[in-house]
């Protein structure tokens, strides 16, 4: 792609062919979970679309949210409310996967892009009292309607629209879908230290999962 894509607008088109096909994807999920629910299988109320995977799902949409981010700021202007409306779609319908690992990682980008906003903006700001006093009533917002967001999604039902997200605030550590998951990144661990250089092979995880 970067021998054949030389200039910004040709990246641009074909983020714009990504983010259109991405928005059939989500809608094609909402719609499922929403007024067909069980079409593609019992998935517990959360979203898969025709991925068929709420967790690969959730990982596809993470980029999708990026990039109509990025063309809404960076793209043609006149489109800018429409890669807005896009993105708000994509968060939707991240939200309704229910997949808290992927929330958790979208959040912890979230902290860094914020972070590195702020140095950037700081370091160009003409006026640090006005920058200070702009971000104080930002982070505020944003406080108040994430405390607001979760402490309806703890409090609500595990079925319904809030299913997802509440399922999200059942974070535990002592849950299976968490112990089993950490005793395979020991063993895979294990097994880098075993092999560190050349590894065991492409899809040969299982040589080093049933030793240990």
């Amino acid at each position: 792609l970067r021998f054949t894509l030389r200039s910004k607008d040709q990246w641009n088109k074909l983020l714009t062919v990504f983010v259109w096909v991405g928005a059939v994807v989500a809608l094609t999920a909402v719609f499922q979970n929403v007024l067909f629910a069980g079409l593609w299988g019992d998935l517990g109320g959360r979203a898969a679309g025709v991925i068929g995977n709420p967790a690969f799902l959730a990982a596809y949409l993470l980029f999708q949210i990026g990039i109509a981010i990025y063309l809404a700021i960076l793209g043609k202007t006149k489109y800018r409310f429409l890669y807005i409306l896009l993105s708000l779609v994509f968060f939707l319908t991240f939200f309704l996967t229910g997949i808290r690992g992927a929330l958790a990682g979208f959040l912890f980008g979230c902290t860094i892009g914020l972070i590195v906003a702020i140095v950037v903006f700081w370091q160009r700001a003409k006026s640090k009292f006005s920058l200070v006093k702009y971000y104080a009533i930002g982070f505020s917002i944003l406080l108040i309607a994430v405390i607001g967001f979760f402490g309806i999604a703890r409090f609500s039902s595990s079925s319904g629209f809030f299913g997802p997200l509440h399922r999200i605030t059942q974070i535990s550590f002592t849950e299976d879908t968490f112990t089993t998951r950490l005793m395979a990144w020991k063993i895979a661990l294990q097994g880098f230290k075993e092999r560190p250089i050349f590894g065991v092979g492409w899809n040969n995880y299982d040589m080093v999962f049933y030793p240990n």
